[in-house]
């Protein structure tokens, strides 16, 4: 029924706890899970600890391959899958207890994406945090993708779904590779070719966040490439509405993801030529002066990067 796809490099720390975590599912115990580690070239004893868990869960297959990055391991994990649906999991991260609460939907396999409900926690443990961003109402149904886009800033975390394979597999939708923020591109354009979608309550899902992960690091470099990368998606996303109803329906993500860009780059002082010539790249895409959008705190977030902006001058 369902194939969990989790990519591992160099995890050994944490790759237990997490398969852990997904095998103690209850739907683990009626033989309807795989589980799909794609060990990405790791250099640490992450793939004798894989060997001796597989010896013990016959749930759990190893694909072993050359680094390829993130996207490259998901989707080498997504051709290896055999479940009707697929979740991707992050070595470092675990399902929580309320996992189980999707399955029902999984069962009658109506839906093409399924939202989960996700909380974060800190690397050193701790209380867990609800994760507020951009959440969807629980158990409304939509009849597309593209119902649920129109008016909101969609949450791009991969690892927020869970996806019908053969949906994904029919119209080619796999991770671009080389990319940081892969996942805003992946989940916008699923979204646009999806049919119906529902969020289930939960928490499903544990965030765990570490030090120097690419969203934390402050090498300048990386975030220039961070930079650099959500550049390149942003005109890819803009370029991908093929009618006046799709342009609308993007229209608010691409204008968070505006935001949420200038934002990072003004928050790692990237220096000024670099700052310019991002700027410069948005007004050529038509995205910068930032749009008008009818939402309160994109209002209020164009509003304070406006005057920052002006300030730099």
């Amino acid at each position: 029924m369902l194939s969990v796809i989790v990519p591992a490099y160099n995890t050994s720390a944490w790759i237990v706890q997490c398969l852990d975590s997904i095998i103690a599912a209850e739907p683990a115990q009626s033989h309807e899970l795989e589980v799909v580690v794609v060990n990405d070239g790791s250099t640490d004893n992450t793939a004798d600890i894989l060997a001796n868990y597989c010896q013990k869960h016959s749930e759990v297959r190893v694909i072993t391959q050359e680094n390829q990055g993130l996207s490259g391991a998901r989707n080498t994990g997504l051709k290896a899958a055999r479940g009707r649906y697929v979740a991707f999991v992050d070595s470092d991260d675990r399902w929580a207890d309320d996992i189980y609460l999707p399955w029902n939907e999984i069962r009658k396999g109506t839906l093409d994406i399924i939202g989960l409900d996700i909380v974060r926690q800190k690397h050193d443990g701790g209380q867990t945090i609800p994760y507020r961003r951009y959440k969807a109402p629980y158990g409304s149904r939509f009849a597309n993708g593209m119902d649920f886009l129109k008016g909101r800033n969609l949450l791009p975390c991969v690892i927020g779904y869970i996806y019908r394979r053969a949906f994904l597999i029919d119209n080619g939708l796999y991770f671009a590779s080389g990319l940081y923020h892969e996942d805003e591109d992946f989940t916008t354009r699923v979204f646009l070719k999806a049919g119906p979608f529902m969020a289930v309550k939960g928490p499903h899902y544990v965030y765990v966040e570490r030090q120097e992960s690419i969203t934390t690091s402050t090498d300048k470099a990386r975030q220039r490439k961070r930079i650099g990368d959500l550049l390149i998606i942003l005109n890819n996303l803009r370029q991908l509405p093929n009618n006046e109803c799709e342009r609308i329906v993007l229209k608010t993500k691409l204008s968070f993801l505006t935001l949420d860009t200038v934002r990072l780059m003004l928050s790692f002082n990237l220096g000024r030529d670099f700052e310019q010539q991002a700027m410069n790249k948005m007004k050529e895409m038509g995205l910068y002066p930032f749009a008008m959008i009818a939402d309160l705190h994109y209002l209020l977030l164009r509003s304070y990067l406006s005057i920052r902006l002006l300030l730099r001058r």
